[in-house]
């Protein structure tokens, strides 16, 4: 009898101490094979120390304050992960400390691809969830924000609305447009061309103002995220609109299309590198993009302009399109044009090693603290464009 009571005993801790095993800092379900013979290893201790209690009595008090030390660890983490769920009962998701990187991944997949609708839809469920780095997420937006407009002027659809413009034809423009967003709901950058004419052409902010905030959800509307970007646009296009009647200048349809929102003189007295530095990228690049438009020749603006991207967004893939153009241009000689191809190829050894890295520091098995929510990620990326190259979203590296 005592010896069938000895051997319910060491079962029930065995099968205590499996369950318990569970909680263990180093299982992190990366390695099923190593995690199962890490646990079956513990069970197997705690069991001996079990069994020299049944065989002598005299050890039990030092046995159990050994598996109590030998079991401190994982029992913690057990408590932790008690207590967080009492202070957040609503978060019932496993922890999974890689679903932000593949979240931004699949995003720069979306950017890639021009599949603006979906990249807009990952981008307001991680703004929901708070999962990713607000920065890299406002990079983002500004990105396919300037992706519509950019598209503006390549659009067969706004072809015809763009020549009433040039015209001076304000009124059937906007006519024309209200047509087009009726029978295209989601033709965004209609409906940011039709702003900038109520905006800039018809000096009317406040009727531009209204479309972004329409009542009837019914309605055409602009996508919610783009709507601060919109904000800013049409104070700017209203602004320049009224510069250039004080002036006595060209009215606002001569202007293209493509063409940026003048810059204000207070941003212009900010030095480029400070707004890198303390993460207003969206802002220095749009003074870089300026200048290099206003500047063609700048060979120093454009190579700042593809570092913003490469070092501050971690997106080569957009920093070897500026190359390119500086290429294509023909505004540069051959050995600037050959600085620029080392300057590239140094970004991607560095992309390279920092990847190394990660993968090193990853490989290591490492005690976690109290299980957050949520993995706690330190914010490298900033208001940038967006990560459009394929390597890691969020990481950040040495130029």
């Amino acid at each position: 009898m005592n010896l069938i009571s000895d051997l319910v005993f060491i079962a029930l801790g065995v099968a205590a101490a499996w369950w318990l095993s569970g909680y263990d800092p180093r299982v992190t379900g990366e390695h099923p094979k190593g995690d199962l013979v890490h646990r079956t290893i513990r069970c197997g201790i705690t069991a001996v120390l079990l069994s020299s209690v049944m065989i002598n009595g005299y050890f039990a008090i030092m046995a159990f304050v050994v598996i109590g030390i030998y079991w401190a660890s994982t029992g913690a983490e057990f408590g932790s992960q008690l207590f967080h769920k009492a202070m957040d009962p609503e978060d019932k998701r496993a922890f999974d400390p890689k679903e932000t990187h593949r979240n931004l991944d699949l995003l720069a997949q979306f950017v890639r691809e021009g599949r603006t609708p979906e990249a807009l839809e990952l981008c307001e469920r991680l703004q929901a969830s708070s999962d990713a780095s607000p920065q890299a997420l406002d990079a983002t937006l500004y990105h396919l924000y300037q992706n519509n407009l950019e598209s503006i002027s390549t659009s067969p659809v706004l072809a015809e609305p763009c020549r009433l413009r040039e015209f001076g034809q304000f009124t059937e423009a906007e006519a024309l447009l209200k047509r087009i967003i009726a029978g295209q709901p989601e033709n965004w950058p209609a409906m940011l061309l039709l702003i900038r004419v109520y905006a800039e052409d018809l000096s009317e902010p406040n009727k531009a103002l209204a479309f972004l905030k329409l009542a009837d959800k019914k309605s055409p509307r602009l996508r919610p995220a783009f709507i601060k970007y919109a904000e800013r646009s049409i104070e700017e296009w209203y602004a320049g609109a009224l510069e250039r009647r004080k002036s006595g200048g060209q009215p606002a349809m001569a202007a293209t299309i493509n063409s940026a929102p003048v810059a204000t003189a207070v941003m212009t007295e900010v030095s480029v590198d400070e707004l890198l530095k303390n993460g207003q990228l969206a802002t220095g690049i749009e003074l870089l993009e300026n200048t290099t438009r206003e500047q063609p020749r700048n060979f120093d603006a454009w190579i700042k302009l593809a570092e913003a991207h490469a070092i501050y967004c971690s997106d080569l893939h957009r920093a070897a399109k500026i190359f390119r153009t500086m290429e294509l241009s023909g505004n540069f000689t051959p050995e600037e044009i050959q600085q620029t191809r080392a300057q590239l190829r140094d970004w991607h050894a560095a992309r390279r090693q920092a990847r190394s890295f990660w993968s090193v520091q990853n490989s290591r098995p490492q005690p976690s603290p109290p299980v957050p929510r949520r993995p706690i990620r330190i914010n490298r990326r900033a208001d940038c464009k967006t990560s459009a190259d394929g390597g890691r979203a969020g990481e950040s590296w040495p130029a």
